[in-house]
């Protein structure tokens, strides 16, 4: 076992490589503490039209007409035909994801504010679903966020209220688990389709 080990420790997915991720995110425990949030990003691909747009239809993104919209059938269709494209848009997804959403600069290696506030470390694992998809979980770090133990004993005493009121608000406001429906400007712009397409 420890020759296969050797021979595939430079195999992605291999069970090797899942020891090396693994002691990696224990690597980062230890210099940066626990995780502030696991997260899997889960992009629809086969709603989204950038999809469509990266196969080659020549559509507006901003500006899509009913008929433009992704049919579920024919973008998996597409998808399940064009595994890289799908896989180019989830890269793209998840660029976008790390640059806007957590606030790192690639080109500086260095992060700003993201919306989750300032991060100081990611990691992220890409697996494929059964249908191929791709898919990311992600840990994150938080600057000067408190371990679980702290967090807990602001919980449990009775004097950190405003500590309390502030950590649900901070949860309602960065915490979904639903997809808003989308608000058309006007009766024209109603497309009857997934909201993930819109």
């Amino acid at each position: 076992m420890r020759d296969v080990n050797v021979v595939t420790a430079h195999i992605k997915g291999s069970s090797s490589t899942q020891v090396q991720m693994r002691n990696e995110i224990r690597g980062l425990m230890i210099d940066k503490g626990l995780p502030s949030f696991f997260i899997t990003i889960n992009p629809a691909d086969v709603y989204n039209p950038v999809v469509k747009l990266l196969a080659g239809a020549e559509i507006d993104v901003d500006k899509l007409l009913p008929e433009e919209v992704p049919n579920y059938w024919e973008q998996a269709i597409l998808v399940t035909k064009n595994p890289a494209v799908a896989a180019h848009f989830f890269n793209i997804y998840i660029n976008a994801f790390i640059k806007c959403i957590l606030g790192y600069n690639n080109k500086r290696h260095q992060f700003s504010n993201g919306i989750l506030g300032q991060v100081k470390a990611y990691y992220g694992c890409v697996e494929a679903q059964g249908r191929g998809s791709l898919h990311c979980h992600m840990l994150i770090w938080l600057e000067g966020a408190l371990n679980p133990d702290e967090i807990k004993k602001k919980l449990m005493d009775e004097h950190e209220t405003d500590f309390q009121e502030r950590l649900v608000a901070y949860l309602d406001d960065t915490i979904s688990t639903l997809i808003p429906d989308p608000e058309p400007e006007t009766e024209d712009d109603i497309i009857q389709a997934h909201p993930c397409s819109i």
